[in-house]
């Protein structure tokens, strides 16, 4: 397999690239530069301009919100494989997070300039980078309506039934990272998250370091209530 074939086989997993047809694919293919760094890089700083899109293909990216204050907390956490901070690549205006790794990463970066050149030129890009922009954008008012509708107990609850559908076993799952950084995924504090924790034991939930047991997935959803709305 040469270098570009890498490439597109890598970009076309993509969710925003994965219905572009293959001409399309392999301009976006040839502008690809893999990058590797260590846990603890920082990929930019809020406030700083776009070069890149960067697509994750490998470990775990952190993007983090800065306070006034200088206070930080974590607004999403990143696995691959898929692209992010797309808004700000395309309208070519500052990061509103910074980004940093939370473990070894392996990404490929897409020089923003000519990007935006390539949804110019190419209708099928653009309705993909609209669908992507869509789809960012309905997971954050699903995030907001976490925020202001559920308990911080309820918020865990979701994500912990969300996981387990992912890791395809309903009844348990593996937490992917530290309940600190956890804790700042579901906007609240690690003293919080415990109290939570401990709330959900009365719902079937039981913890053993980063292994979660569901004992009654039916009664967790029950006092969670999970949003049955698609994602689409």
């Amino acid at each position: 397999m040469t270098d570009l074939d890498e490439r597109l086989e890598v970009l076309g997993d993509v969710p925003a690239f994965a219905a572009l047809p293959d001409p399309v694919l392999r301009r976006l293919a040839r502008q690809a530069e893999a990058l590797v760094l260590p846990a603890g890089a920082t990929l930019f700083e809020q406030g700083a301009m776009p070069t890149h899109l960067h697509v994750l293909l490998d470990g775990q990216v952190g993007l983090l919100g800065v306070g006034a204050d200088g206070q930080t907390t974590v607004v999403e956490v990143l696995r691959p494989v898929d692209q992010f901070v797309l808004a700000a690549v395309l309208t070519d205006a500052p990061y509103l997070m910074a980004a940093r790794t939370l473990e070894p990463v392996r990404l490929y970066l897409i020089d923003a300039a000519t990007l935006r050149q390539l949804v110019e030129a190419e209708p099928q890009l653009a309705v993909a980078m609209i669908v992507s922009l869509s789809r960012h954008f309905r997971m954050l008012v699903r995030q907001v309506k976490d925020l202001k509708l559920r308990s911080t107990a309820q918020r865990l609850g979701c994500y912990l039934l969300e996981l387990a559908r992912q890791q395809g076993d309903p009844a348990r799952l593996k937490l992917p990272y530290d309940k600190q950084l956890l804790a700042a995924r579901l906007g609240t504090t690690p003293e919080n998250l415990s109290r939570a924790f401990a709330t959900l034991r009365d719902h079937g939930v039981r913890t053993s370091g980063a292994t979660v047991s569901l004992g009654r997935p039916a009664r967790l959803a029950e006092f969670a209530q999970p949003d049955e709305i698609p994602e689409g």
